[in-house]
C-alpha cells in the first residue's frame, strides 16, 4: 500500500492538535470548577427586575403582533433581499437630495412622478429607518442583559456542582447522586452513533499507516472566526457513519 509522506505528516499533526485542544478544553473545565468559589466577579447587574422584564416581554409581543398584521406576504426571500436595493447611506443622501431638488425646481419634475406619493414614501421611509435604529439598540440593550445575566447564573451553577462534587468526595448523604445527575453535562458519552472515538481514530490510522486495514481517513477543518468552528473527522475504514464532529 502506498502512502503519500505529506498526507500522513498533515494527518498525524492535525490528530496532535485535536488531542492538545481536547486535553485544553478539560483542563479549561477543570480549572473553572476548581476556582469558581474563588472568582470575583467584576460586572455589575442591571438594575432591573423581574417585573421589568416581563412589562418589557409583553410590549415586544404586542409590537411583534401590531407589525406582524402588516408584514409583507409573501415575505422577502434572501434572493429579493440581495436584489432590492434597499436606502443604504449613501441612497438615502441621494434620495434625500432629490427630494428637496424637486420641492427648489418643481419645473423640472416628470409627469410620470407622483410628487404627493413621493413625499409620502420619504416620510414613511424617514420613520421606518428610525425605527429600525431604535430596535436595533433595543436588541443590542437585551442582549447585553442576556449575557450578563446568563454569566452569572452559570457561574452560580458552577459554585454548585463544586460544592456538590467536594461533598460527594466526602460522602455526604445524597451528596454522590445529585453530582453523578449534573456531572452528565460535562462528560461526552458517545450515545446511540456510531462516531468514532479519539482512540479508534488513532487505532484505525495506525493500521492504515502500516497497510493493516483497507479505508481511509478525511479530516475536515474550519478555524473557528468570533466563536465556533467545527473539526471534522470522517474514519471512512469501513465502518457505517463514522464521522466525528468536534465542536468548538
Amino acid at each position: 500500500m502506498e502512502t503519500n509522506p505529506t498526507n500522513i505528516e498533515n494527518l498525524e499533526r492535525q490528530l496532535a492538535e485535536m488531542r492538545e485542544e481536547l486535553h485544553n478544553t478539560r483542563e479549561d473545565l477543570k480549572n473553572a470548577l476548581d476556582h469558581a468559589d474563588k472568582i470575583a466577579y467584576n460586572s455589575v447587574l442591571p438594575d432591573i427586575s423581574e417585573e421589568w422584564l416581563q412589562t418589557i416581554f409583553e410590549a415586544a409581543m404586542h409590537f411583534r403582533a401590531t407589525i406582524l398584521g402588516k408584514a409583507l406576504n409573501p415575505e422577502l426571500s434572501e434572493l429579493d433581499r440581495r436584489r432590492l436595493m434597499g436606502a443604504g447611506v449613501r441612497r438615502y443622501g441621494f434620495i434625500d437630495k432629490v427630494s428637496d431638488i424637486m420641492i427648489t425646481s418643481p419645473s423640472q419634475i416628470p409627469d410620470i412622478i407622483n410628487v404627493e406619493e413621493f413625499k409620502g414614501i420619504m416620510r414613511m421611509l424617514e420613520i421606518t429607518r428610525n425605527t429600525d435604529i431604535v430596535l436595533q439598540q433595543t436588541v443590542r440593550i437585551n442582549g447585553d442583559f442576556l449575557l450578563v445575566l446568563g454569566n452569572e447564573a452559570y457561574r452560580m451553577a458552577l459554585v454548585y456542582y463544586g460544592f456538590i462534587r467536594e461533598a460527594a468526595r466526602r460522602g455526604v448523604p445524597g451528596a454522590e447522586e445529585i453530582f453523578r445527575e449534573l456531572r452528565k453535562f460535562f462528560v461526552r458519552r458517545p450515545g446511540n452513533t456510531n462516531e468514532p472515538t479519539e482512540h479508534e481514530i488513532e487505532r484505525d490510522v495506525h493500521a492504515l499507516l502500516h497497510g493493516t486495514k483497507d479505508g481511509k481517513i478525511v479530516i475536515e477543518n474550519e478555524h473557528p472566526h468570533t466563536h465556533g468552528g467545527k473539526h471534522i473527522v470522517e474514519d471512512q475504514t469501513h465502518k457505517p457513519n463514522n464521522n466525528k464532529t468536534i465542536e468548538n
